[in-house]
């Protein structure tokens, strides 16, 4: 059991090593060449996140021969600390036993692998509660009824069956939430804010809309989901948060995109105001894996 724990650390431990470098690397280019896509800077932080499961080693085979006694003159040779030849029986005399002092560090390397595990486990535990109880607390705050205005629910119809969504997604309006595609246990949810919502022309309610739907038909949710998980095992690294982060701002902007290249514009200042200032109110790294 101590070795399976040691070589788990071990490998997590190499694995954090290579996400740490995979991080630099990645930033250095970004400050070198300053990539101007979306798709870019998706792939160049998906490729470090990648390196943070890479919990494998590469089994290398050697050929082996066994040993064959040396010929001298066309005669094999004998073994001469073998009992038979020597005619000497070593057990009725066994040499005297040395103490070895082996044992004790590998008692401490055990135990400070076992100590290790606990610890690791139990960061994952915790921030894994966090999320739970901070979805659950999302989504109890972000109850609200479904929009029973004719023209906003047509707006989202037209939009997903532009975007090729197949499943409906419901619209529904809040108080002071949103706007945020989220999933819920009943489907997919976008929420707006009534107020907001309808101070928007319909270009403007739109384009939002079409952000949110990006990343439906991105499935930006699941991956966020996956990408956080890696996050989640390297914990204690926090080059492993910032890469994650990094991963999502590139998720935004690539459907900033999106949109751009649907409405045939590359200025969006009203809609992005829009968007920054209807962040719902639950912090986003609790929420990470579930909104968008």
């Amino acid at each position: 059991m101590n070795e399976w724990i040691g070589f788990i650390i071990g490998r997590l431990l190499a694995t954090s090593t290579f996400l740490l470098g995979a991080v630099v690397v990645a930033q250095t280019i970004i400050v070198i060449f300053r990539p101007r896509s979306s798709r870019a800077y998706c792939l160049l932080w998906g490729l470090v996140l990648t390196q943070g499961i890479v919990f494998l080693q590469v089994p290398i085979q050697l050929s082996t021969t066994k040993a064959i006694a040396p010929v001298l003159n066309g005669v094999p040779t004998v073994n001469t600390t073998s009992p038979v030849a020597t005619g000497v029986d070593r057990t009725a005399h066994p040499e005297p036993h040395v103490a070895s002092h082996e044992g004790a560090p590998r008692e401490w390397l055990g135990y400070l692998s076992s100590t290790a595990a606990t610890a690791w486990l139990l960061g994952i535990v915790i921030i894994l509660v966090r999320w739970v109880m901070a979805y659950c607390h999302f989504l109890r705050i972000a109850e609200c009824p479904r929009c029973d205005i004719a023209m906003w629910n047509s707006e989202a119809s037209d939009l997903c069956r532009t975007h090729g969504i197949r499943r409906h997604v419901n619209i529904h309006v809040s108080a002071n939430i949103g706007p945020v595609l989220y999933w819920h246990p009943t489907g997919h949810r976008i929420v707006v804010p009534h107020k907001m919502w309808g101070s928007l022309s319909e270009m403007q309610r739109r384009t939002i809309l079409r952000h949110e739907l990006s990343h439906l038909e991105r499935h930006d949710i699941v991956k966020l989901l996956i990408a956080s998980c890696v996050a989640l095992l390297h914990w204690f690294n926090p080059l492993a948060w910032f890469a994650l982060r990094r991963y999502e701002e590139s998720t935004e902007w690539a459907c900033d995109d999106a949109v751009a290249v649907r409405s045939m514009t590359t200025e969006l200042p009203m809609q992005r105001h829009c968007l920054a200032w209807g962040r719902p109110v639950v912090p986003l790294l609790a929420l990470r894996p579930l909104t968008a």
